[in-house]
């Protein structure tokens, strides 16, 4: 099934006001319903009645079961049956990260919710859930004291073994998920996102992290752009029968204006390496989101016009 839902502007900074940090979207999808022509058009077009449903944090896909009615970002009803079909939900909703809540609460809200959203979604019959973890779950952003990965690039294969109670409540989620799609049969895929930054924040918070790179060594010196974070989203929805999934979500290159080789030699040194680098190439491996769902991003901090002042490049 080919779905391009609403779910990737959960992610998109253009169309869904996304904010993200420490790998955690918390979103709001967008309230802005399309115009009356369009979907009157698009309706007479295909012979249906479009329904648009807006959610906080989650976007849902559903189209009847007529696989031959497109326009799959719609809600829609075929007037010849009485049967909806569930194609894909997304569901980024959580407490974003530690200190906001007391622990345990943190805890106790992020795995009874996500538990709760999977349960639904699997005896509604939805075909295929997409949820958010967390590059916490490694153990390095939230950690007691410093905490180095056990080698770099980071890839999925690396432990999760946290130390707070945040990311110990995506290692559930995803532990929960697992379990989910094993007895129902569905697509589930978790994405470990890593920091978002919307495009403004270029600006605004790059240059402290140009000035000093170790700045960014919990985050393991990477960043995912936020229209690339809505991209991954719909590049999960475009790729189906892949059943439980976990993906690095990052850009190409690191945070750090320095090479990857010197961030190595500063912050690593000792690591093991298990792959040459590019010069600014990124330590948290996206290359499983690449080859698995066709993950491309776009962006970068370093085409933004400020950066041509940074000497040496």
């Amino acid at each position: 099934m080919n779905v391009s839902a609403g779910a990737a502007s959960v992610a998109s900074a253009s169309n869904a006001s996304t904010r993200c940090r420490h790998g955690t979207a918390s979103a709001r999808t967008s309230t802005a319903t399309p115009s009356a022509a369009s979907s009157s058009s698009a309706a007479s077009a295909a012979n249906i009645s479009p329904v648009y449903i807006h959610r906080p944090s989650i976007a849902a896909c559903i189209r009847p079961c007529d696989s031959s009615v497109p326009s799959p970002r719609r809600i829609t009803q075929s007037p010849e049956r009485s049967a909806w079909y569930a194609a894909s939900l997304a569901a980024f909703a959580a407490i974003p990260a530690i200190l906001v809540r007391p622990d345990n609460e943190t805890f106790r809200i992020n795995v009874l919710s996500t538990y709760n959203v999977i349960d639904a979604a699997v005896k509604l019959g939805i075909r295929k859930v997409i949820f958010a973890s967390s590059e916490t779950t490694y153990g390095i952003c939230f950690a007691e004291g410093e905490v180095r990965p056990e080698y770099v690039p980071i890839d999925e294969e690396h432990p999760t073994v946290p130390h707070d109670s945040y990311a110990m409540s995506k290692v559930v989620n995803e532990a929960t998920a697992r379990s989910f799609q094993a007895r129902s049969g569905i697509d589930i895929y978790g994405l470990r996102i890593n920091n978002v930054i919307e495009p403004h924040e270029y600006e605004t918070k790059f240059p402290a992290f140009v000035a000093d790179p170790g700045l960014r060594r919990r985050n393991i010196f990477a960043y995912i752009d936020a229209r690339d974070l809505g991209h991954m989203v719909d590049c999960c929805l475009r790729t189906d029968d892949l059943g439980y999934e976990v993906f690095n979500v990052s850009n190409d290159d690191t945070s750090a204006w320095i090479p990857s080789d010197e961030v190595y030699e500063r912050f690593y040194a000792g690591v093991p390496c298990r792959r040459d680098m590019g010069r600014y190439e990124t330590f948290y491996a996206n290359d499983k989101a690449k080859r698995l769902v066709g993950f491309a991003p776009r962006h970068s901090w370093r085409d933004q016009a400020w950066t041509a002042s940074i000497d040496p490049w």
